[in-house]
C-alpha cells in the first residue's frame, strides 16, 4: 500500500512515514484501511490530490486518484493589546500608542491603517507626517507604535481607530478611546534677581518668567 498527500508519502509499505500520524489496520480477510493525519495544516483555498495503490497477491495493483478543495479562511486578524488600555483615563498627554495584531495566515503589513483622533498616523502600511510611526514584524504578526509629535491637550478623549487585511482578505477594524490628562506643572524659566543675588538695588524690580506644555 502506498499513499502520497499533495505530493508527500505518508505511507509507504504498511509503515507511516514523513511525519504523518495513522495506522494501516486490515478490516477483514481481503481489505485494508489507511488512516493518514498529516503533520501541518493544509494552506486555505488549496486544491489537495491523494494518490492511492495497493497491489495484491497476484501482483496486480490498482492506483487511484482523489482531489478536494479546502476551505477558504474566515478568520480576521486579532487585536492582542492596545496600550493604553480602552477606556483608560488620567493618560499622559505624551503617550505613545501601541497595539499588536495577529493571523493564523498572516496579516499584510500594507493594509494597516491607523487613525488618530481623526488623522491618519499609518494609511495602508505609509507613515503619515505629524506622527512618528513604527509596524514591526512580532513572531509572525505585527506592533504597531504611533507616537504624536504634539501632545493631547489636557482631559482630551482621544479615539484610534485600527484597520488591517490578512492574506484571505478578511478585515479587522478596532477602534477604542482614552481621556488624557495634563500632569506637568509650570516651569519656571527665569528670575530676577537671580536666587542667591547679593548686592541688590533696594529698588529693584522683580520679574519672572514661567511657562507651560
Amino acid at each position: 500500500v502506498l499513499v502520497r498527500v499533495a505530493g508527500t508519502t505518508g505511507l509507504t509499505n504498511g509503515a507511516v512515514v514523513n511525519g504523518f500520524a495513522g495506522t494501516l489496520v486490515r478490516t477483514n480477510v481481503s481489505a485494508f484501511k489507511a488512516t493518514l493525519d498529516r503533520p501541518t495544516p493544509f494552506a486555505f483555498a488549496t486544491s489537495i490530490t491523494v494518490q492511492a495503490s495497493a497491489r495484491d497477491g497476484a501482483a496486480n495493483t490498482r492506483a487511484t486518484n482523489i482531489a478536494f478543495m479546502t476551505v477558504a479562511d474566515s478568520v480576521p486578524p486579532a487585536v492582542l493589546l492596545t496600550i493604553p488600555v480602552a477606556g483608560a483615563s488620567g493618560v499622559a498627554t505624551n503617550v505613545v500608542i501601541v497595539t499588536r495584531l495577529t493571523d493564523n495566515v498572516g496579516v499584510a503589513s500594507n493594509t494597516i491603517k491607523v487613525l488618530v483622533a481623526g488623522v491618519y498616523a499609518i494609511s495602508k502600511g505609509e507613515y503619515k507626517s505629524g506622527f512618528t510611526s513604527r509596524i514591526t514584524n512580532t513572531n509572525g504578526g505585527y506592533t504597531v507604535r504611533v507616537d504624536r509629535t504634539l501632545p493631547y491637550t489636557n482631559l482630551q478623549t482621544v479615539t484610534t481607530i485600527m484597520t488591517a487585511r490578512d492574506g484571505g482578505g478578511n478585515i479587522r477594524s478596532t477602534n477604542w478611546t482614552f481621556t488624557t490628562v495634563d500632569v506637568t506643572a509650570p516651569f519656571v524659566v527665569s528670575t530676577a534677581p537671580a536666587n542667591g543675588a547679593t548686592g541688590v538695588a533696594t529698588n529693584i524690580m522683580i520679574v519672572t518668567r514661567l511657562t507651560d506644555n
